[in-house]
């Protein structure tokens, strides 16, 4: 009897660890699809079939600019996640994908007074950071 549960409990916890990497790898493909752009850096896409028009959710995030009629440049603006949506001349999405934006902290310094903060571009010398406005 004791034998027959071992082996019932042996099944049970190969059965739980298959189902967890099973989760973990979807998760895992779920993230993938998230396009990811530090702030003030750019990001190539390059489609197949040429584009007609190209939508963010959100532009405070992310620019876009097309550079030829299968490139797009995605600048990163501002931290967040919005969306990215590419349509090519009939209509048909071509690119439907979230994009992530994050802080580029690599020679940034943050001091912060009271409730203010100020961010510090140090490359050698620290000024403050410039945040250019969408033009």
């Amino acid at each position: 009897m004791a034998y027959k549960n071992m082996i019932n409990l042996k099944k049970l916890i190969f059965l739980s660890l298959l189902s967890t990497g099973l989760l973990l790898h979807q998760a895992v493909a779920e993230e993938s699809q998230t396009i990811q752009i530090q702030t003030d850096q750019a990001h190539i896409l390059r489609l197949d079939k040429p584009v007609k028009s190209v939508i963010i959710g959100n532009d405070a995030i992310v620019d876009a600019m097309m550079q030829d009629s299968k490139t797009i440049i995605l600048t990163g603006r501002s931290n967040g996640v919005t969306n990215l949506v590419v349509m090519d001349q009939n209509g048909e999405t071509l690119l439907d994908e979230n994009v992530m934006v994050s802080q580029n902290d690599l020679a940034t310094t943050r001091v912060f007074r009271g409730t203010d903060v100020s961010v510090m571009s140090c490359t050698p010398i620290c000024t403050p950071k410039v945040i250019a406005p969408k033009l």
